[in-house]
């Protein structure tokens, strides 16, 4: 029987307290360290007496049995922690984004590559299967050739979000788009505000221009009524709409406008298509535990998860230049990708 990859998780807020609930229900894996530095989280997260707890990274780094550490911590904090955890030989799972800075996730990523440890950033909703069903359908030619997207991920959650909207919901945002279209936007610009506390952004509008012709926005606040989870895609043959809140996850539109075919063709644009909507079926996994499994299958591979890092690497990439782009209210930014060349993103590993 295969034994269980010992991990701790460090940070035990939203995040961190559900990979540990998903962990700890996952039959190949075993909890063993919950660190956080407030001590009553602990107490309140800690799931059995044979569980030890700390306030220091330090006493489960130290632990040579330990296979893996799974990073939920503030994002200023996950650089030097992914370094400490990789140098320690630990595979690491970290909340997304993994850096500040595309530097810093590029030499985390090659000191990964070095190690022969796996780290993966936790972008969870690459997993969801609603959104990977997009993909594959995506993959067939169904759509045509895509046109545009435009995202709006939007709740009311200022109040216990400590980091702009750009950092803590557009990075999801940010990777999907990049995920869906195997691409990196050549130049993007950023526009927001705050509202609540001077400098953490609450609302925000992002443009991204590909070097192909696709654009895309994304509108991101944590200032609104209503929560909302959706990714609307326009083709030149079909339309998609994917609403992870909705009851039909993925709807499929029969409808597309089709231009004159060269610029002297007089012919008016037509609109093609009967308007009729269907659903593909959706298969009902969990995400988070599809991202663990995907985590410990490289574990027990022992090796780093090239795609995903690449991935990693790219979406702080835009992270940054959008950050600058709203630094400077909203001028158009070019993407600098690190030095070294980054393979495109490809799919996903699956378990």
């Amino acid at each position: 029987m295969r034994a269980a990859v010992r991990i701790a998780v460090v940070g035990l807020g939203e995040t961190g307290g559900s990979l540990a609930a998903v962990l700890d229900a996952l039959p190949h894996a075993g909890l063993a360290w919950l660190c956080d530095v407030d001590r009553a989280v602990l107490t309140a997260t800690k799931r059995s007496d044979r569980t030890p707890i700390t306030t220091s990274v330090d006493d489960l780094l130290a632990d040579e049995s330990l296979d893996a550490v799974v990073l939920a911590t503030p994002v200023a904090t996950r650089v030097e922690l992914v370094e400490r955890a990789l140098r320690a030989d630990k595979h690491v799972l970290v909340a997304g984004p993994l850096a500040r800075a595309s530097d810093d996730a590029l030499r985390l990523t090659d000191l990964a590559r070095e190690r022969s440890r796996c780290l993966l950033t936790a972008h969870a909703d690459l997993f969801h299967p609603g959104l990977r069903k997009l993909k594959e359908v995506m993959e067939t030619g169904r759509l045509g050739d895509t046109f545009h997207l435009y995202a709006n991920r939007q709740d009311f959650s200022r109040g216990r979000r400590e980091a702009s909207v750009l950092w803590s919901l557009g990075v999801r945002d940010v990777a999907t788009l990049l995920y869906l279209l195997d691409d990196t936007p050549v130049d993007v610009s950023c526009w927001g505000e705050s509202y609540v506390r001077q400098g953490v952004g609450d609302i925000a509008f992002c443009f991204l221009r590909f070097a192909n012709g696709v654009t895309a926005h994304i509108h991101l606040s944590s200032l609104d009524p209503q929560t909302i989870r959706r990714l609307t895609l326009v083709g030149s043959r079909q339309m998609v709409v994917y609403d992870e809140l909705a009851e039909r996850t993925l709807t499929i539109h029969d409808r597309a406008v089709v231009p004159p075919r060269t610029p002297a063709d007089g012919r008016a644009v037509r609109v093609e298509g009967d308007g009729s909507v269907t659903s593909p079926a959706i298969p009902g996994d969990d995400p988070l535990q599809v991202m663990c499994e995907t985590f410990l299958a490289g574990v027990r591979r022992g090796r780093p998860l090239e795609t995903e890092a690449s991935l990693a690497v790219r979406v702080v990439s835009v992270l940054e230049a959008l950050q600058r782009s709203l630094e400077r209210v909203g001028t158009a930014e070019a993407v600098g990708l690190p030095a070294r060349r980054l393979p495109n993103v490809v799919s996903l590993h699956s378990a």
